[in-house]
């Protein structure tokens, strides 16, 4: 019986599925040359072109102190959308789906919304703007409070982020 289950074991971890995951580098630059704040982000699906994207507002100062506000899309165009399960996904070189965004019902109407996987790093490298979308397909659900948007400035050392990710 302990061989048996010692077998049973081993089995099991042999067909184990490690959890695909992605890293997209937006191919799109923004540059903006304001003090800027993000102040909204929101994902974008244009049914017309199939394009998925992301949309930034940023709300600053310029260097001569007028009040500016700049918006810029990224589109990230490996980003698929499934109409009848109504998720956003990325195809591994493996063919698997991964999750990147959900199409919801929200108050107004439609709403594009994160997969409990995914991230989205905005950034800004000396008025540089870029993203990197990261999607996880084990992460099933989301556990207290954990940012989907997170913005980082030239101070970070942003060429790490930008490592293996997709162009």
């Amino acid at each position: 019986m302990k061989h048996f289950l010692l077998f049973s074991i081993c089995l099991a971890s042999a067909f184990t599925v490690e959890a695909a995951k992605v890293k997209l580098l937006s191919p799109d630059t923004a540059h903006t040359y304001a003090v800027e704040f993000l102040v909204d982000h929101s994902f974008t699906w244009n049914a017309q072109t199939q394009q998925f994207g992301a949309d930034l507002r940023f709300d600053g100062r310029s260097a001569t102190g007028w009040q500016e506000e700049e918006s810029f899309r990224f589109v990230f165009s490996e980003v698929k959308f499934d109409a009848t399960n109504r998720i956003f996904y990325v195809l591994t070189g493996d063919n698997e789906r991964v999750p990147v965004a959900e199409l919801r019902k929200g108050f107004l109407g439609q709403v594009i919304v994160p997969a409990p996987g995914t991230t989205v790093l905005i950034a800004n490298e000396h008025g540089k703007v870029r993203l990197v979308l990261t999607a996880d397909s084990n992460v099933k659900e989301r556990r207290g409070f954990v940012p989907c948007w997170i913005e980082r400035s030239d101070v970070w050392g942003l060429q790490n982020l930008f490592h293996d990710a997709v162009p």
